[in-house]
């Protein structure tokens, strides 16, 4: 049963009992879920906007949805009253959504909508939220925005154990029931997936955990059955630069190395949205240095006209601009934390240099 659990100030700590899985481990779909908890200041309710303006944007969304946000039972549902109660509240919640198999599934918003309402049977209370399904990745995903605020005015806090694991785990169960467990076959084919890609995988992350601080790894310790993926995954990451082979059957893994995969990574993401917005347009070129790096003293300033403007990052709160620069180059620059930087307009002339 649920508890939910008074503490000082009025917040209402909720108690969540561990729940057993419905099907095994091994068989369940593999959902993605990133949360942020962001606290409101004066300067906020500019940066709330900014990632409403973001999610509900028409080049992400499919045709019938450009321009609209969901909830629990609107396709198209207002948003202003929900943006000015939150910026009213100590905090809200932003979650990223993202099913390893959204391809295979006929629509996620009644998946969201079942997770949200799962959520609400666990923490005890109506959420007010907002949410949109964006397709401009490989992979179907959700965004959702929800109030930091239980029905009856105090304070939500979600315990830290149920943001990073028990929503994941609902999700996953809730794409399993409508998909299935996984097969064996399936299992097999993402795995080989994993082998050459440049992004963090399940398979780094076993091999980090084998690794330990001092950073070796070997090769005996990956379960039989899987030892020819991982050493091709290691020669792999030998080929980036970010595992070394000592001896047969011995790694040493470079310090960090999901890090710079997960920046790699970033990186490719970058250059997909920029071919994206170049699409058509013959004229622009991607340098070597299409990405603007504001550490580098010795970079290219860049001058020229406004193309694009989004939100980057991993939580999606960094703004960037995409330059169509002078010189005929397409440039990606970040300009800080979406809120806190001038908005720009498509077709404004700006300039852009190093330190």
């Amino acid at each position: 049963m649920t508890r939910a659990l008074s503490s000082a100030g009025g917040v209402r700590r909720t108690a969540l009992p561990a729940r057993p899985r419905s099907i095994p481990r091994g068989r369940q779909r593999r959902v993605i879920v990133k949360a942020r908890i962001v606290r409101m200041s004066a300067s906020s309710a500019a940066a709330l906007a900014a990632h409403i303006g973001y999610i509900r944007r028409d080049a992400a969304l499919e045709e019938k949805d450009r321009g609209k946000l969901f909830d629990a039972t609107s396709e198209d549902a207002g948003v202003s009253d929900l943006t000015k109660s939150i910026a009213d509240d100590r905090h809200h919640f932003r979650f990223i959504v993202s099913p390893e198999d959204g391809t295979e599934m006929a629509d996620l918003k009644p998946f969201v909508r079942d997770l949200v309402s799962q959520m609400e049977t666990d923490l005890g209370t109506r959420l007010e939220w907002v949410g949109a399904v964006h397709h401009d990745t490989g992979r179907p995903h959700a965004h959702l925005v929800i109030r930091g605020r239980r029905d009856d005015g105090s304070d939500l806090v979600m315990p830290r154990a149920y943001i990073s694991h028990g929503i994941r785990e609902h999700a996953e169960d809730l794409v399993t029931l409508e998909l299935g467990p996984e097969t064996r076959l399936e299992q097999a084919r993402k795995l080989n997936a994993e082998v050459a890609a440049e992004r963090v995988t399940r398979i780094d992350h076993f091999v980090a955990r084998q690794a330990g601080p001092e950073g070796e790894f070997r090769l005996k310790d990956s379960p039989s059955h899987y030892r020819t993926l991982h050493a091709a995954r290691l020669r792999t990451l030998e080929r980036l630069g970010l595992a070394q082979k000592l001896s047969a059957g011995r790694w040493q893994m470079r310090e960090s190395f999901r890090d710079v995969l997960r920046d790699l990574s970033e990186r490719h993401d970058i250059i997909k949205t920029m071919n994206r917005a170049l699409a058509g347009r013959r004229d622009r070129r991607l340098d070597t240095d299409a990405i603007f790096d504001k550490s580098d003293p010795d970079g290219r300033s860049v001058t020229g006209a406004i193309l694009q403007t989004g939100l980057t990052g991993e939580a999606h709160d960094r703004a960037y601009a995409i330059i169509d620069s002078l010189d005929g180059r397409a440039v990606f620059v970040e300009l800080g934390v979406a809120g806190e930087v001038a908005e720009l307009k498509r077709g404004a002339i700006v300039s852009v240099s190093p330190p």
